[in-house]
């Protein structure tokens, strides 16, 4: 995935947790060792935006307006040095993007190991 790309599962719905990573990769531990930006829902009603290197950095968290259990529009975008994370349609966080660390990648759908329904994925070019 390079620069300038946007990632946008249209519904998320989940009881535990559901992200969406964008610039994603795997560390020399495989499936266990996720690297990249996640923007993650909570069955309790919260979302966090993180960075994984070599271990997790939170960036920003806050609360949904409703309840995970309910579909969720989340969207990740990259695009001129920064990483933008956006929740049923608003911007909940923007944030210099750590290229250094973390330079392309794929788009990737994760969760815990619970029902999670993910629907409408896609991923774009941003138009420059």
């Amino acid at each position: 995935m390079e620069s300038g790309a946007s990632l946008i599962p249209r519904r998320c719905f989940t009881l535990t947790y559901g992200s969406l990573g964008g610039h994603a990769g795997l560390g020399s531990g495989g499936y266990g060792s996720f690297r990249g930006y996640e923007l993650k829902i909570s069955g309790g009603g919260t979302w966090e935006l993180a960075y994984t290197d070599t271990s997790r950095h939170s960036l920003a968290t806050g609360n949904l307006n409703t309840s995970a259990v309910n579909w969720h529009t989340l969207q990740l975008k990259f695009s001129q040095g920064t990483v933008t994370a956006s929740v049923d349609g608003a911007v909940v966080s923007t944030q210099s993007w750590i290229a250094s660390t973390l330079p392309s990648g794929m788009g990737a759908l994760l969760s815990g190991f619970s029902s999670v329904q993910f629907d409408n994925f896609s991923i774009s070019k941003n138009p420059t």
